[in-house]
């Protein structure tokens, strides 16, 4: 199932007919660099973890899309679950989940800046744009959720652990093919 991403002209509510995308397959976030339009798409199921670049206007053939799988000189991305933007400080911050870490890599050409490790199911990221490091969300067991605040080092700053439950004691992703009448 495919389904397409839309910019919003909020002054008269139209569709920017030049900025849309049609064929993103399984997102699981979209996030927007405020600063220059450009934005990304986490789509975990494709190619086992992909996050596509999209730039300003992404129907402009001089800037291409470009799809973030691997992390040279670190281990390719395994079922990332979200990816978001620190335009202050020119990070991508992502949760990559099959991996159990948090990765910050440079905008501009996608080079790995920071890694945390040993962060058991990341699944959601929030910069802190204050001081260059990030909030993150991901599990501390079955029956709890854990918050994670690490600085713009990489280093654990503090967390919070709150009651949630994990869906299944184990589980397996597969892609079905949903078709809709």
């Amino acid at each position: 199932m495919s389904v397409g991403i839309a910019s919003i002209n909020i002054n008269d509510k139209t569709i920017l007919s030049n900025r849309q995308i049609t064929d993103v397959t399984s997102p699981r976030s979209v996030d927007i660099n405020i600063l220059d339009g450009s934005f990304l798409s986490v789509e975990p199921l494709l190619n086992d973890g992909t996050i596509l670049f999209y730039p300003q206007n992404p129907n402009n053939s001089i800037y291409p899309t470009n799809a973030i799988t691997s992390l040279p000189g670190y281990e390719a991305l395994n079922f990332p679950l979200d990816a978001k933007f620190d335009t202050i400080h020119s990070k991508i911050w992502i949760a990559d989940t099959g991996r159990s870490r948090i990765v910050a890599i440079t905008t501009y050409d996608y080079s790995v800046i920071i890694t945390t490790e040993n962060i058991y199911m990341p699944y959601a990221v929030c910069p802190n744009i204050n001081t260059g490091g990030v909030f993150v969300v991901g599990f501390a067991s079955k029956t709890q959720s854990r918050l994670i605040h690490i600085n713009a080092n990489g280093n654990i700053l503090s967390t919070i652990d709150f009651p949630s439950t994990f869906p299944f004691i184990a589980f397996t992703i597969r892609n079905i093919g949903i078709s809709r009448n």
